[in-house]
């Protein structure tokens, strides 16, 4: 008897671990707290660009952020479903990646406090925005094509089922 209530509470344990959010798990749940979390910023970063003559900049930057982020999970789980993880959303991408972002944010932070006339040169602006679009539409572009060929991890043997892409972007 005592050793089944033993049993029971652990499968209880179990089942109350299993609907943990945030643990790392490739859960429907985490998946929607990551795309929440995303669309929240993207909204917010919009809203900023859009109405802030401050930091419209870094709103901009921000809401392509995060939806370079939202397009990387929803790629890799349109064509490569068997290697979709919570990484791939690329959001923990390295010790590197988070600094380089925090770099930029800081260095506008410095700049539109220091030389807030910089800021305001439109060109400078609409030039980066226009590469940002670019880019972004190159790299939706590639994934699309190469569908299940891609993937965020450099590839040091060609696998079975992998094919050279020679069509769209590739050709």
């Amino acid at each position: 008897m005592a050793f089944k209530n033993v049993l029971d509470r652990t499968h209880i344990i179990q089942e109350d671990q299993s609907s943990l959010i945030l643990d790392g798990r490739n859960t429907p749940q985490n998946i929607s707290v990551y795309s929440f979390a995303l669309g929240a910023v993207f909204s917010a970063s919009v809203f900023v660009g859009w109405y802030s003559e401050t930091f419209s900049q870094l709103g901009v930057f921000l809401a392509a952020l995060a939806l370079f982020h939202e397009l990387e999970y929803l790629f890799t789980a349109l064509f490569n479903s068997n290697i979709l993880s919570l990484d791939s959303f690329l959001i923990n991408n390295g010790q590197q990646y988070h600094l380089a972002h925090s770099a930029a944010i800081i260095e506008f932070l410095i700049e539109a406090y220091l030389f807030p006339n910089y800021k305001s040169i439109k060109l400078f602006y609409f030039i980066g925005f226009l590469a940002v679009i670019v880019g972004q539409f190159a790299r939706s572009c590639a994934m699309w094509h190469a569908k299940h060929n891609f993937t965020h991890t450099i590839q040091y043997q060609k696998r079975k089922d992998h094919v050279l892409v020679t069509t769209g972007i590739y050709a």
